[in-house]
């Protein structure tokens, strides 16, 4: 599931807004015996929220590749400190 968070800036003198933040955080719904769940589907209601809807796919698909890489990258990194290549140990 994927949660979208706007966060909007007001002056109180003048009344002018500005998005101050935007994020998109990535959940995963667990039934009673914490396995994945599949979780009610939400019908956009605002413009906003259909291009947000239309565009979760691609996302999905990037973020799939960003984890990936970094699976790769961690099976590549060790635990060893630097000094510990010089030490016969």
């Amino acid at each position: 599931m994927e949660v979208f968070v706007k966060i909007i800036a007001e002056d109180l003198k003048s009344g002018k807004r500005k998005i101050a933040a935007t994020a998109l955080s990535t959940f995963v719904a667990l039934d009673q015996h914490n396995r994945p769940t599949r979780v009610s589907q939400v019908i956009p209601e605002t413009e906003e929220e259909r291009k947000l809807h239309e565009t979760e796919p691609d996302r999905a698909r990037k973020r799939k590749g960003r984890n990936q890489k970094r699976k790769e990258m961690d099976a590549f990194l060790t635990t060893k400190y630097p000094g510990d290549r010089y030490s016969s140990c």
